[in-house]
């Protein structure tokens, strides 16, 4: 795939039964800039989603919604 920025990126930890790590990208110009509230081609890269024993179980929920 495209190689992407080494310093963009978001590390989600939990130790734990139940849900363990929230994160939310809110896109939003810059005060004073000729933009809107939007962005374009965005893309994400997930990497090491689990599936084992016990209670370590990935779950990943992405929600996009239209400007």
């Amino acid at each position: 795939g495209e190689s992407f920025d080494p310093r963009s990126s978001l590390y989600l930890y939990g130790n734990g039964d139940g849900p363990t790590s929230t994160a939310t990208i809110d896109f939003a110009a810059a005060t004073g800039t000729e933009y809107a509230d939007e962005v374009e081609n965005v893309s994400f890269r997930i990497n090491d989603i689990d599936w084992g024993s016990g209670n370590h179980t990935d779950v990943v929920t992405v929600n996009a919604f239209d400007a």
